[in-house]
């Protein structure tokens, strides 16, 4: 039993090692996205009140948990972990992880918003995911989402990036 379990940890620690070395996009559009082992699911959907992109998660007790809204993208970086970006006009702006492995999705902010005002007292950031590219997570970024022309807005000079400690 113990060389069975063995093999699949090592398994499940390859197979995360693979799918971080991987360049992947941040998935945008609405839909169910199951985790690469399917131990989880993200749902994207669209809000009724104003069109913008609302994110759950199904964890591993197969509850559904609204987790945010104004989702600009997410990633999954695991099977049980996804990190998505939020913006301010109906969310809380920033790059988020959430691991959905126990029964409560836990959530946890990377990256938070630095222009806070009074017409955006959460931020006024705007932050997109782009993708993942060897552990690096590469998202656009604007300190006022007031002030972006988002025509010309996802280019080289907007683009930043950290890398992911998993």
């Amino acid at each position: 039993m113990a060389i069975g379990y063995r093999v699949v940890s090592g398994f499940v620690f390859l197979f995360s090692i693979i799918t971080c070395s991987m360049a992947a996009t941040a998935l945008k559009e609405q839909g169910a996205y199951p985790s690469p082992g399917k131990m989880c699911t993200a749902v994207l959907t669209v809000s009724a009140q104003g069109g913008f992109l609302q994110l759950s998660v199904q964890s591993i007790n197969g509850e559904l948990t609204h987790v945010a809204d104004d989702v600009t993208g997410f990633l999954w970086i695991n099977e049980e972990s996804l990190v998505f970006s939020s913006g301010p006009i109906y969310g809380k702006p920033g790059i988020f992880e959430i691991t959905c492995a126990h029964e409560q999705p836990s959530l946890r902010r990377l990256i938070g918003p630095q222009n806070i005002n009074l017409s955006y007292p959460d931020g006024a950031d705007y932050f997109e995911l782009k993708e993942i590219n060897d552990r690096r997570l590469h998202f656009f970024y604007g300190i006022d989402v007031d002030d972006i022309d988002f025509n010309e807005f996802r280019t080289e000079k907007n683009l930043l990036s950290i890398e992911l400690m998993l």
